[in-house]
């Protein structure tokens, strides 16, 4: 009963931040009305386009990455059961630095533009393997 109060707690917290962080910004457009415009209500062209295709991109990226780094961080503890597991202790973030480092060393100036990420990916993936 705890826990899924817990969960519903932090599930609104969440959803409140979303709605708030549309609000923020150098414009000023406040809370309600960026939630309103986000819902289709009417609006300025610029303000669409401000809380449409800057703010509403910007807080879901955001969500998305947040999601991601604690789904990677509860992979690595649940691989190597240990609950002090990161990336910088097993030397993951330095083995993807390593790779994104060398990688237009190794290839010169005729480097892919995807080269340099993937090359940061086997680095960091080897840097796991050898941990």
């Amino acid at each position: 009963m705890m826990r899924s109060m817990a969960w519903a707690l932090a599930l609104v917290a969440l959803a409140l931040l979303l709605l708030v962080a549309l609000g923020v910004g150098p414009s000023s457009i406040d809370v309600p009305r960026a939630i309103a415009i986000a819902l289709g209500g009417d609006a300025e062209p610029w303000e669409r386009a401000v809380i449409l295709d800057v703010r509403l991109p910007r807080v879901l990226v955001g969500l998305a990455s947040g999601a991601a780094l604690a789904i990677s961080g509860a992979a690595l503890q649940g691989l190597f059961r240990n609950p002090l597991a990161d990336p910088g202790v097993l030397g993951v973030s330095s083995g993807a630095t390593l790779g994104a480092v060398s990688a237009p060393y190794l290839a010169g100036r005729a480097l892919p533009a995807l080269a340099v990420p993937a090359a940061a990916l086997g680095g960091a993936m080897l840097a796991a393997v050898a941990a």
